[in-house]
């Protein structure tokens, strides 16, 4: 018995997870309108240290920095091996719709 209820438990969770993991995955490194990104970096000075590159979210986060990087700033931490999630793919995770037309205000 409790076996079963081991493979259902792990079963739905896997089919929770797996549609946003495989929406992310999708999404990754592509261009985000607004040019902000959240970047997957246990060193954040190194992400920092890419020229045009400038923070914009949450300056303690363990794992991740959220940064506005235009398009050759971009290039560079792709080339360097980071994995940017453009900010718009996880608003529409959350079912936000950006309009692309809009400006977004910045942290100066």
């Amino acid at each position: 018995m409790n076996e079963s209820v081991f493979w259902i438990i792990a079963t739905f969770s896997l089919a929770a997870f797996a549609g946003p993991f495989a929406f992310l995955a999708t999404k990754t490194n592509t261009v985000d309108p607004a040019d902000l990104y959240l970047v997957m970096a246990i060193d954040r000075n190194e992400v920092l240290a890419v020229p045009n590159v400038s923070e914009v979210g949450p300056q303690n986060a363990p794992l991740a920095v959220m940064i506005n990087a235009p398009a050759a700033a971009r290039s560079e931490l792709i080339l360097a091996g980071y994995f940017l999630l453009p900010v718009g793919a996880l608003a529409a995770l959350c079912g936000v719709e950006t309009d692309p037309q809009m400006p977004l205000p910045r942290k100066t």
